[in-house]
């Protein structure tokens, strides 16, 4: 199993080199340079847990201004 860190870098390394790189998103060069993305590993390998999670990343958005935007990663993937 990865670590969180781990997760966290290969994310970042993936958002760089595809969604900015390739220009999907023209917005995330600007957030990525400021380092103003929130990055969460979930764990989570249930509705539930995932939902509460969500639910948490909202909270950090709305308690920190300086935070555009947050990647919330499913390090378990989807079922």
């Amino acid at each position: 199993m990865n670590s969180k860190n781990t997760i966290i870098q290969q994310t970042k390394c993936w958002l760089k080199s595809i969604i900015i790189d390739l220009n999907f998103c023209p917005f995330a060069n600007k957030e990525f340079k400021k380092d103003s993305i929130h990055y969460v590993v979930c764990d989570a390998s249930d509705l539930e847990s995932s939902l509460h999670s969500l639910a948490e990343a909202f909270i950090y958005l709305d308690n920190h201004n300086s935070t555009e935007t947050t990647l919330l990663i499913f390090s378990h993937g989807a079922k």
